[in-house]
């Protein structure tokens, strides 16, 4: 399975969408630092973390956090490039971490888990689901 997550301020939610399913590859989709967080340094750190923690290859991938055509497409052009590379891999070998990132990164990812058929999934806030499994798989129209 490869897994896609967009990171915002609270990185731990791309720690916690692992624990459901490691996968093979991860991408963590970031935005550039702002004056208020540092988005690459984080993200660089957490794929540190990921890749000693969990093992799990991960690749970086920066975008405009308000670029929703150019965030579709690059969540479109990752599936299709692992495609060609794996072609065993099926559209539901595939989760996008709609999470964490702005509002219009979320919305992007969404669009691009419609256009490629991939699950889409979001992860809870553990304060007030204690006891729960975290992350909720989302219905995807068909």
């Amino acid at each position: 399975m490869i897994q896609l997550a967009t990171l915002g301020l609270t990185p731990i939610v791309v720690e916690e969408g692992l624990k459901k399913s490691i996968p093979e590859r991860l991408y963590i989709i970031h935005t550039k630092d702002e004056s208020n967080y540092n988005f690459e340094k984080e993200a660089k750190k957490l794929k540190k973390k990921i890749e000693l923690q969990y093992k799990v290859p991960t690749i970086l991938l920066k975008v405009d956090a308000f670029d929703m055509d150019k965030i579709i497409k690059s969540i479109l052009n990752i599936i299709m490039k692992e495609r060609k590379a794996n072609p065993n891999l099926a559209k539901k070998d595939f989760a996008i971490n709609i999470t964490g990132g702005t509002k219009l990164m979320v919305a992007s990812a969404t669009t691009a888990s419609y256009l490629a058929g991939t699950r889409v999934y979001y992860v809870m806030e553990a304060s007030k689901h204690r006891g729960e499994d975290l992350v909720k798989e989302l219905p995807m129209p068909v």
